[in-house]
C-alpha cells in the first residue's frame, strides 16, 4: 500500500476485493485445520494503522473462482476481521461495514465441507471492536451455512458490535432464521444492544413467535423495520402488527416485501395516526393481491379507527 501519509489519511473507504479470481484473504486462503489463524505481516499492519480517517469498510468474494474454495472463501472472513482488528487497535474511526459474502459456487464452498468443520476453537469476541464507531454493520449470505448460528456468531461477530445500530442482513433464501433469532437475542453475558434500523433479506424457515418474542427486546430502539422475502413456518401478522403497534413507541416505518410477478404486484400503504400528535406509523406492503399482511391490516382497520388506507 505505496501511500504518501497525505493520501493514508485522505482515504475514507477501503475495499477488499478479488477481481483477479485469486484467493481472497489478503492474499492468502485458510487451511482447513486452522481457520480463524491469518497473521498479518508488520508491514500491511503498518499500512492500514495510517488510513486514520477510514470510514468504511467493504469486503466481497464475487471474484473468488478457484479450486479448493471453502478455504479461500474462509480467508476472505479472516481478512474482515483482520482488518477490523487492527484498526480497532489504531482507534481508527470506522463508522460502516458490508460483507458481502454471496457466490456463484455455493455448491462448491458447501462441497470443500465447510459446515462440518470445527469452529469450537476460533475465540468469539463480538464485542471485541470496542474501539469502533461501527454504526452500519451490513452481511450478505446466498448459502446455507447461515443456519448454522454458532458458525455464525464465530465467523460473523462483527454482527455482534454493540454500537451498531443499523443492520442488514441478506441471506439470499437460505435458512438464516437461527442467525437472525441469535443476533436479536440479547446476550447476558454481555451489554445489551438496541437496533434501531433492522432489514431482513430472504431469510427462510424461521419460527415465527420466538421472532417476535426476540424482536420485542429492541422495542424501546427499533424505528424502521423491513423484511423482504421472509418466509416464517408460522405466521400470525395479526400478532405481530399488533405488538408492532401497541408496544413498539418509537417505530415510525414497516416495510413488508414478498415476491411475485412485476405485472402482478400490488401495493398497499398505510398509516396510523398517533395520539397527542406523535408521528406517524406507516406500513409499506408490496407484494400479491392476497396474503396473509393485507388481511391482518384490513383486518384491524375495521377495529382501529387510527389505521388508514392511503
Amino acid at each position: 500500500m505505496r501511500l504518501s501519509e497525505r493520501k493514508a489519511l485522505a482515504v475514507r473507504e477501503l475495499s477488499i476485493c478479488s477481481f483477479s479470481g485469486r484467493p481472497l484473504g489478503l492474499g492468502c486462503s485458510v487451511p482447513h485445520s486452522c481457520p480463524g489463524e491469518l497473521q498479518v505481516s508488520e508491514n500491511l499492519e503498518t499500512a492500514l494503522e495510517r488510513l486514520r480517517n477510514c470510514q468504511t469498510l467493504r469486503v466481497s468474494v464475487a471474484g473468488i473462482k478457484t479450486a479448493g474454495y471453502g478455504p479461500a472463501w474462509l480467508g476472505a472472513v479472516d481478512a474482515t476481521l483482520t482488518v477490523l482488528e487492527v484498526f480497532s487497535q489504531a482507534g481508527i474511526p470506522l463508522k460502516s461495514i458490508e460483507m458481502d459474502f454471496r457466490t456463484d459456487d455455493a455448491a462448491a464452498l458447501l462441497h470443500d465441507g465447510f459446515k462440518h468443520r470445527d469452529y469450537n476453537d476460533i475465540p468469539f469476541s463480538p464485542f471485541g471492536y470496542d474501539r469502533l464507531l461501527i454504526k452500519d454493520v451490513s452481511l450478505s449470505l446466498n448459502a446455507s451455512i447461515a443456519g448454522n448460528s454458532d458458525l455464525c456468531r464465530r465467523i460473523f461477530s462483527p454482527l455482534w458490535v454493540r454500537k451498531a445500530k443499523m443492520v442488514s442482513l441478506d441471506f439470499g433464501n437460505s435458512y438464516g432464521g437461527r442467525c437472525v433469532l441469535d443476533f436479536l437475542c440479547h446476550d447476558k453475558r454481555f451489554r445489551a444492544r438496541y437496533i434501531s434500523v433492522l432489514k431482513l433479506r430472504g431469510a427462510a424457515g424461521m419460527c415465527f413467535s420466538k421472532f417476535a418474542k426476540k424482536l420485542h427486546s429492541h422495542h424501546t430502539s427499533l424505528r424502521i423495520l423491513s423484511m423482504e422475502n421472509v418466509r416464517f413456518k408460522r405466521c400470525d401478522w395479526p400478532s405481530l402488527l399488533h405488538q408492532l403497534r401497541t408496544d413498539f413507541h418509537h417505530l415510525r416505518e414497516l416495510h413488508l416485501t414478498f415476491p411475485v410477478e412485476k405485472d402482478s404486484m400490488f401495493a398497499h400503504d398505510w398509516r396510523w395516526k398517533r395520539r397527542y400528535r406523535d408521528p406517524q406509523f406507516k406500513v409499506t406492503y408490496n407484494g400479491p393481491r392476497k396474503n396473509g399482511v393485507v388481511t391482518a391490516l384490513e383486518e384491524l382497520a375495521d377495529g382501529d379507527p387510527l389505521l388508514i388506507r392511503d
